[in-house]
């Protein structure tokens, strides 16, 4: 870089925010794991940004038989209002056939689940689990818990709708 003119070469980056990094990075390590379970239709949130049809953007949608299942990383605490909203907004897309919330804690799991009452195609698991458990994965909804490959196999119906 001396060479170049640059004598101090690059300056220290200071406004880096590593939230938002660590959030990032979840969400490449889920598309992993879905991709290892062969769920390889995954469209990311940059690509969902760009269309106008989606009244809640989650961080990415999974392809799958014919239905897009959401997927929505939550590392920070929002307030139960902005919870609400969100949950509200996934739960009448009918773009969203369910929305898999993977969350840090357990704990952070039950606080959140309460918010989500009325919605039936919210499912929250932690990434431990998801990373432990893989397909066997049990997603807590407000109708009960069941296995991620029952969602992937078309065994849960929300609302009277089958996949």
């Amino acid at each position: 870089m001396k060479g170049s003119g640059y004598e101090q070469g690059l300056g220290e980056i200071h406004d880096v925010d590593y939230t938002l990094y660590r959030h990032d990075m979840a969400v490449t390590d889920l598309r992993i794991l879905f991709h290892g379970w062969g769920n390889t239709e995954w469209v990311c949130e940059r690509i969902l940004s760009k269309r106008n049809d989606l009244r809640h953007l989650p961080d990415a949608m999974v392809y799958h038989q014919g239905h897009y299942l959401a997927i929505e990383y939550e590392s920070s605490r929002k307030s139960k209002k902005r919870y609400h909203d969100i949950f509200i907004e996934c739960e009448l897309d009918n773009h969203m056939y369910a929305v898999i919330y993977v969350v840090d804690s357990k704990e952070l799991v039950e606080r959140i689940r309460e918010f989500a009452t009325p919605c039936k195609k919210i499912l929250f698991t932690t990434f431990q689990e998801l990373q432990d458990q893989k397909l066997d994965t049990l997603l807590k909804g407000v109708d009960g818990t069941f296995a991620l490959r029952e969602l992937f196999g078309g065994k849960v119906v929300f609302g009277g709708f089958r996949r």
